[in-house]
């Protein structure tokens, strides 16, 4: 497995802002062996959503942010397919597939956005401004 770069420092800048929880589509036993490996010593990642907690439509792997918190003001969702949290489209930001290339900076382009919606009191209305997700959605799946 290969990780990518920056992200021993992302975790502990990040969960100084946030409550970091992982939500994966993948299967529960396999996510908790990738949690232990970005973070061995359960410092950052506080819990864990695995397949068992996202909706099935279609072929799709949808993530609704309701399982994690009722509360959306606060909720962001980091993923590389806009499917997954095209129920909460506004609370979604599009991260690029990790490759394993050394160049990728992702994780720094993103630091430096979530560092200015850590300050908003919705992120809901700060990312509908930073970006617009339907039409990338839209996009996404051919419409």
């Amino acid at each position: 497995m290969q990780i990518r770069k920056g992200v021993e420092s992302f975790l502990k800048e990040m969960s100084k802002l946030f409550e970091l929880v992982v939500f994966t589509s993948a299967e529960r036993e396999y996510a908790k062996c990738v949690v232990k490996w970005l973070d061995p010593m359960g410092i950052y990642i506080k819990r864990i959503y695995s397949r068992e907690h996202c909706k099935m439509v279609n072929e799709y792997c949808i993530k609704d942010l309701r399982v994690v918190c009722s509360d959306l003001r606060r909720v962001v969702l980091l993923d590389n397919s806009v499917v997954s949290f095209s129920m909460q489209m506004s609370n979604g930001i599009h991260i690029k597939s990790f490759l394993g290339s050394d160049c990728d900076g992702e994780l720094f382009t993103i630091r430096k956005l979530l560092s200015e919606l850590a300050k908003e009191p919705d992120v809901r209305s700060f990312l509908e401004k930073q970006f617009d997700m339907q039409k990338l959605f839209d996009l996404y799946c051919g419409h």
